[in-house]
């Protein structure tokens, strides 16, 4: 019996060992992203995304609300035209759910431009792992001034 013990908490050890790794390379990706568009380096937010990927933006105005679809190359043209150091997105990593090599990331974030506050909201990124990476599929942000969720 203490045999079989020892062999189930070595086992829940290990698996909790490997969620963590999973856990902290998806971090990873989700923060160097942020750390990407700060540093106006479009190279690396390209090595970050699937070549297919897209960021969707869901906006609420005068009780009416909408969608816009950005594809990667569009995004990309918009960090080269910002100064470097102008993008700071702060995100605060929520849940991380896992399903093989499929991936979700729910985090909050506060965005400034050039240091000044200028909106918050939820990022929703999906990922997939290729070739042992894991890569973004897609990105959809919710944005607002006031109530933020962190």
């Amino acid at each position: 019996m203490k045999i079989l013990m020892t062999m189930l908490l070595g086992l829940a050890c290990f698996n909790s060992l490997a969620q963590d790794s999973l856990h902290d390379a998806l971090k990873e990706s989700v923060l160097s992203l942020s750390t990407a568009m700060k540093n106006a380096d479009t190279g690396f937010i390209n090595k970050l995304f699937t070549r297919d990927a897209l960021i969707s933006s869901v906006n609420k105005s005068r009780g009416e609300v909408s969608v816009t679809h950005e594809t990667i190359p569009e995004f990309s043209k918009a960090i080269i035209e910002s100064p470097k150091g102008s993008l700071d997105e702060r995100i605060m990593i929520g849940q991380i759910l896992i399903d093989g090599d499929l991936a979700v990331v729910w985090a909050t974030y506060k965005f400034y431009f050039n240091n000044i506050y200028s909106h918050c909201g939820v990022d929703v990124i999906h990922l997939v792992r290729l070739a042992g990476t894991w890569k973004i599929i897609s990105v959809t942000d919710t944005r607002r001034v006031k109530n933020c969720p962190m």
